[in-house]
């Protein structure tokens, strides 16, 4: 079993393996996965934080993780990956920190080697250089 720390981690943890819980379902679930005594109040008050974020969605009593949440995180989970893997491949040369260091110094100067040129990525996760106006 997952012990958490923060009172909403576990609430999430808790309605991503039962979904559709009560606020008092969700408490009783929660206690054994925190590591602090926590009162009913807590759990409810963080619960209505989560649901006015679009984390947590209440019909009829019920408490579930918002589908539209779900989905973004599963984006984010997929686009954090294609990163990791994009990272580990160009990795694959590099076998100490300086050698990392250069690496990134020289992939993210521009082709004369000015350190002041910046590049940001773009919502496709690309690179580019970038024009202050």
């Amino acid at each position: 079993m997952h012990t958490f720390q923060g009172t909403g981690k576990a609430i999430i943890y808790c309605l991503s393996e039962n979904p559709a819980l009560t606020v008092k379902q969700t408490y009783h679930r929660i206690l054994p996965v925190i590591p602090r005594p926590i009162s009913y109040q807590a759990v409810h008050k963080k619960i209505m934080e989560l649901e006015q974020v679009g984390v947590v969605e209440r019909k009829n009593n019920l408490c579930f993780l918002s589908n539209k949440w779900l989905a973004e995180m599963a984006m984010l989970a997929q686009h954090a990956m294609r990163k990791i893997e994009i990272i580990n491949d160009s990795m694959t040369d590099y076998h100490t920190i300086a050698e990392i260091r250069e690496y990134y110094i020289q992939r993210y100067t521009n082709a004369a080697g000015d350190p002041n040129t910046l590049y940001k990525g773009n919502e496709n996760g690309d690179w580019y250089e970038r024009k202050d106006s």
